[in-house]
């Protein structure tokens, strides 16, 4: 989970304002049709398509933007978000530990909590030490 080189470069949502509206939108809009389920990645086609957290977003990027990325590779959003890989992780993770009423809302609120440029190259790392530091009971 060590930063490297490529990873530091990476800006939230490639510093697009734009970018990142449409994404908002687009998984408001799977939020609102009750597309976001847990237990895959993704599943369906056309207006019937459900799919994960990590895969609704990914599959909102193929739907706005004439795609045809996996919705089960976390490394689209670095390539296509600048979110580090590591993130795409967490963002997932979470979401299936959830309680189903809040994990339908978190990949929305997962995006628009990342403001656009944004450096997160750090964000998991110090996740994982706040985490270690919590279980070990260090401050």
């Amino acid at each position: 989970m060590i930063p490297n080189e490529q990873v530091s470069q990476l800006r939230a949502f490639n510093k697009d304002a734009r970018l990142k509206k449409d994404m908002v939108a687009e998984i408001l809009n799977h939020q609102k049709q009750d597309k976001i389920i847990k237990g895959t990645y993704g599943q369906g086609s056309n207006g019937d398509w459900k799919g994960c957290a990590v895969g609704c977003s990914i599959h909102s990027l193929n739907v706005k933007f004439g795609k045809k990325l996996d919705t089960s590779n976390h490394k689209n959003y670095e390539i296509e978000l600048g979110i580090p890989e590591s993130l795409a992780r967490l963002e997932d993770y979470l979401f299936e530990t959830m309680p189903n009423d809040k994990a339908t809302k978190w990949p929305a609120e997962f995006i628009k909590a990342i403001p656009v440029g944004a450096d997160l190259s750090l964000v998991a790392p110090k996740f994982i030490s706040a985490t270690l530091r919590d279980l070990l009971k260090i401050n």
